[in-house]
C-alpha cells in the first residue's frame, strides 16, 4: 500500500512539473513567487481555484 501511494504521488508530481496542474484538484496552477538562493531558482505555485489549497514548489538548478 505504501509503494502504491508513492507511485501515485510521483505521478502527480510529474504531471505538475510538466503542465503545472494542481496535484489536489487538477486545476491550473498560478505562479505566486520566485526566489534565487545558492544557484537555485525556487518557483512557488498555488491552485487557481479559490476552494482548493493545492500548492507546489519547483526547484530549478541555475547553471553558471
Amino acid at each position: 500500500m505504501i509503494i502504491e501511494g508513492a507511485r501515485n504521488l510521483l505521478g502527480k508530481s510529474q504531471q505538475v512539473q510538466k503542465q503545472q496542474f494542481c496535484p489536489e484538484c487538477g486545476a491550473m496552477m498560478v505562479e505566486v513567487e520566485q526566489r534565487i538562493e545558492n544557484r537555485f531558482l525556487f518557483v512557488w505555485y498555488e491552485c487557481s481555484t479559490k476552494d482548493c489549497d493545492g500548492q507546489w514548489l519547483q526547484k530549478i538548478f541555475l547553471r553558471p
